[in-house]
């Protein structure tokens, strides 16, 4: 994981730790878990996104990007004493895409992704209206990219969708008995596939996201 990464991991986990002390004083952390996490909710998220193509080769040029990643998700949770399990699915889009300089500087090279999407298992630790958790499970990726030879400005584009998995954690808080509020990271690993510019670039992405959330619990 690059520093970028770490970067944006330690502001989530801060962001986690805060939203748990600024309210401990409602969630009072007894072992007895007295608000019921069992249930649907959906709801809608804004966070930054930051991707690595890990392009196959130094020449093969695939720049890495930053971009705002905001979107919606649903789930469902079953609470068993402190213990809370479920599964949950999302979809954002992306904002990531950056052009520079190809290792032939006739030509430019871009990388970029327009969207993600994944279903996850949740599980985590409830002290009340605080919960504390893990997921992971499958993801998807919205890729794309192209050469542009500059002088004639003549691209040659390509996308694919990639496959992966993803693994995150977070903190959420029921602010009442249906507004949920939390902050979560995740690390989402794809398979290698091979793109057809002006040549072929194998390439074998990962994603970082750190976002906010606010949900709706029925």
């Amino acid at each position: 994981m690059n520093s970028l990464n770490k970067t944006f991991l330690a502001t989530v986990c801060a962001a986690a730790i805060t939203l748990g002390g600024t309210t401990s004083h409602a969630a009072d952390l007894d072992p007895i878990s007295t608000y019921d996490w069992t249930g649907f909710y959906a709801g809608l998220h804004l966070g930054v996104a930051a991707l690595d193509p890990n392009s196959n080769a130094a020449n093969l040029i695939q720049p890495k990007s930053t971009g705002i990643a905001g979107g919606g998700h649903a789930g469902y949770n079953f609470q068993s004493n402190n213990l809370v399990f479920g599964v949950e699915g999302d979809f954002s889009g992306l904002g990531n895409s950056k052009t520079k300089a190809c290792a032939n500087p006739a030509f430019s090279c871009n990388a970029g992704a327009d969207w993600t999407a994944s279903i996850r298992a949740r599980a985590g630790w409830a002290a009340d209206r605080l919960l504390i958790f893990g997921t992971g499970g499958v993801a998807f990726l919205g890729y794309d990219g192209f050469t542009r030879l500059d002088a004639t400005g003549v691209k040659f584009s390509d996308s694919k969708t990639f496959t992966g998995w993803t693994i995150g954690g977070g903190a959420e808080y029921a602010w009442t008995d249906q507004i949920l509020f939390g902050a979560e990271a995740s690390y989402s690993q794809y398979g290698r596939k091979t793109l057809n510019y002006d040549s072929a670039y194998s390439v074998k992405p990962d994603l970082f996201v750190a976002r906010v959330r606010a949900s709706f619990k029925f």
